[in-house]
């Protein structure tokens, strides 16, 4: 079937079931994934591939606006409000942007720690010099969310026993959901709004549609994902704390339009700054050795458990 075809059957499939929120999807995935990405591979490709810059280790927090991060900059010494352009608006994409064939070799060098579940759809263990899936045996399938100190320890762990040439670092927040505000991983349960528990819809969790629609307000939306930010970059000091970097570098894959252009999330090819412009903020790392990082089994993989790996994407908001 054709990508037109594949879009239109979708397309079909979705206003039947979902109505009005069927139309909306089928527009922009027709904006974004068959207009804009025809136009966007030549007229909106730009930014630089992150092998073709300067970094030691390079830590992806998902989903960072650059202007989100610059609202944290005075609560970290390690971050500044420098950014730069993502190639990509969606995970997906700016996988397939920077690990390109090009830049096999710095590929085979580098380390890739990820708890990005579109990871294990691209790659394999021969990509890279250490290919780990945090997420694939650490998912909170309970409490249907990725922790983030798991990553933070492998990442310790594997700059202490292997010191690869460069490692990426990928952490799944602030990307939605909030861990701060569920009771098992924040403390900041009480700041909640009242309404946010509509997101959940069966077992669909439908994060920027609730958004759109007004259910949840883009002022609660931003301040939640803002306090995800808050949540990663606590973890992004303790890694600092306990890694030898001369360059270390943490920056995002796309950010997240919150109504900018009609647009609310993060689709593919769509060349706006709420979804292009991500931060760069340069700082040195040194191994303090006063942590102690977790050790974790790796066999235990959560599709053993009957987890599908699908589902994980339902649980961050997308629609398999």
């Amino acid at each position: 079937m054709s990508k037109l075809g594949d879009w239109l059957k979708k397309s079909t499939d979705r206003v039947r079931t979902e109505g009005v929120d069927g139309i909306y999807w089928a527009l922009m995935s027709f904006y974004g994934k068959v207009l804009m990405k025809r136009i966007s591979e030549n007229t909106f490709n730009y930014g630089v591939p992150i092998f073709e810059r300067d970094w030691d280790v390079l830590v992806i927090v998902d989903a960072c606006r650059a202007d989100m991060m610059a609202e944290v900059s005075n609560e970290y010494p390690f971050v500044s409000d420098n950014s730069i352009d993502s190639v990509a608006s969606q995970t997906g994409v700016w996988h397939d942007r920077n690990f390109v064939d090009k830049y096999r070799d710095e590929m085979k060098n580098t380390a890739l720690i990820t708890s990005c579940e579109h990871a294990s759809r691209r790659f394999s263990d021969d990509d890279f010099l250490i290919f780990d899936e945090v997420h694939s045996y650490t998912y909170d399938a309970e409490n249907r969310v990725m922790p983030a100190r798991p990553l933070t320890d492998r990442a310790i762990s594997v700059g202490r026993e292997h010191n690869p040439d460069r490692m990426i670092v990928h952490y799944k927040q602030p990307h939605f959901p909030v861990l701060p505000w569920l009771p098992e991983y924040g403390t900041k349960t009480d700041e909640k709004p009242a309404n946010w528990d509509s997101i959940r819809q069966g077992s669909i969790i439908a994060y920027w549609p609730t958004i759109r629609e007004g259910d949840v307000s883009l002022d609660d939306a931003w301040t939640g994902q803002k306090e995800n930010l808050r949540f990663v970059m606590d973890e992004v000091e303790l890694l600092i704390d306990n890694i030898d970097a001369e360059k270390l570098v943490i920056s995002s894959d796309h950010g997240n339009a919150f109504g900018e252009y009609g647009f609310y999330g993060h689709p593919a090819n769509i060349p706006i700054k709420a979804l292009r412009e991500v931060p760069w903020c340069i700082t040195s790392a040194s191994d303090s050795g006063e942590y102690t990082p977790a050790n974790y089994d790796r066999s235990k993989q959560i599709e053993n458990d009957g987890y599908t790996r699908d589902q994980i994407l339902k649980d961050l908001g997308y629609k398999i």
